[in-house]
């Protein structure tokens, strides 16, 4: 008797499957008081992080739901919200859902979400410290191929972004993401999120014009190169000197008043690559 076989799926669909399973794993149940504000950093960090790219149509609000273990209406709610800051927009219909529109999530949006610290910046900058420390080594020891040209094109982003500081910002710590998605380490990659959206948040609002645009394509370039070479002493090096601006940048910012804090003045000079003109800051 004949026995019938399940045919198999053509290769291409299994890459593409396990790329969308690997997407969807992004989201996790949450069991917290504040679910809307859960949800809306999962989605805010798929998106910045790239997980779910522009263009890209994230999973149906059924589907959000049972993987979070929140109701329809909860990631209903989170979805409009992220469709009135211009992040996403949902389309009825067999050919609609939820699509992105935009990677660059306004800082308002941001302070809905997740666990805010309310410490000194210099807290938060040597808490960046350790933890990307950590997560650049494990890059080092991990990162494919692919991750390489994924940090690539967030440094070709930069580019087309001066200018656009939301875009520019969105550039600079897409970098960050990729590195942390190649360190393969999930609550690190987390507690980075947490404190890149946090930095993002006390320094929303400065004057751009101190942003040194050939230093910033520089650091990033010798971070690449140097978790290419796969060298744990050379990767700290360049670590240090990308990390080192930032917590530059809070010895200053903890020394103002709240009154000068909130006039946002312009951040000063506190590194410039041999050469270069201009003041710098990145992130």
């Amino acid at each position: 008797m004949a026995v019938d076989r399940p045919k198999k799926q053509p290769p291409h669909d299994d890459v593409v499957r396990s790329v969308e399973d690997q997407a969807f794993a992004a989201f996790y149940p949450i069991n917290a008081s504040r679910a809307f504000q859960e949800v809306v950093d999962q989605l805010t960090y798929v998106i910045r992080a790239g997980i779910y790219p522009v263009g890209s149509r994230l999973p149906t609000v059924e589907a959000l739901a049972r993987q979070m273990n929140v109701s329809r209406p909860t990631v209903g709610e989170a979805l409009g919200v992220l469709a009135t800051y211009g992040v996403v927009e949902t389309r009825r219909g067999a050919t609609g859902g939820t699509k992105v529109i935009s990677s660059a999530i306004p800082t308002d949006l941001m302070r809905l979400s997740g666990r805010r610290f309310d410490v000194p910046l210099r807290q938060l900058a040597e808490a960046r410290r350790v933890i990307e420390m950590e997560l650049a080594r494990l890059a080092g020891l991990h990162a494919t191929e692919e991750h390489f040209a994924e940090l690539q094109r967030a440094i070709d982003l930069l580019e087309p972004a001066r200018g656009r500081p939301a875009d520019w910002v969105h550039a600079n710590d897409l970098f960050h993401y990729t590195i942390a998605k190649a360190a393969d380490n999930e609550p690190l990659a987390v507690y980075s999120h947490e404190l890149m959206e946090q930095l993002a948040i006390v320094l929303d609002g400065f004057d751009e014009s101190y942003t040194d645009f050939e230093h910033t394509v520089h650091i990033h370039e010798a971070t690449l190169a140097a978790l290419r070479s796969r060298s744990e002493s050379r990767i700290k090096s360049v670590m240090d000197e990308h990390l080192r601006e930032i917590e530059e940048v809070a010895t200053w910012f903890d020394s103002l008043s709240p009154e000068e804090k909130a006039n946002r003045p312009t951040i000063p000079s506190v590194h410039r690559r041999p050469g270069a003109s201009g003041p710098t800051r990145h992130r």
